[in-house]
């Protein structure tokens, strides 16, 4: 809760990310993190983005960082991201990640770590340009 004014939790984890400083627009997304809790099936992560348009999202990457610095330009980057997920979204702007995450803090948990929304196709899309990033907390 910050200054008084809370929500209540809905579980799992968000990433709220933002469109860099150097960009002439201002784009705002919320992607949130949820398990599969069905115990008699293989572990699942969803991704759900919640964003006014997800249209221009076709050639795009998740790209989640092992550390939580924002201060490093994405592109400057000298180490293989710990994650990297091309954006695949149904009807209700989810995906299921081709892996499960760790939904938490240490090892390869990911809360505190930053993440990209990068465009970019092909298997090397990850390197592309930055459209908006963010850390992933607590939802």
């Amino acid at each position: 809760m910050c200054n008084g004014i809370g929500r209540p939790s809905q579980g799992g984890t968000i990433a709220t990310l933002r469109t860099p400083t150097s960009s002439s627009s201002s784009t705002s997304y919320d992607i949130l993190f949820t398990n599969t809790t069905d115990l008699s099936a293989p572990p699942q992560t969803c991704a759900t983005f919640r964003t006014p348009s997800t249209e221009s999202l076709h050639d795009c990457w998740l790209v989640i960082h092992h550390d939580g610095d924002l201060s490093v330009p994405h592109h400057a980057r000298h180490t293989q991201p710990l994650y990297t997920f091309p954006v695949r979204l149904d009807r209700r702007n989810s995906m299921a990640l081709p892996e499960a995450l760790q939904l938490g803090v240490g090892g390869k948990g990911v809360v505190g770590r930053r993440m990209a929304l990068v465009e970019g196709n092909g298997a090397m899309g990850w390197r592309g340009k930055v459209l908006a990033e963010g850390v992933i907390g607590w939802n």
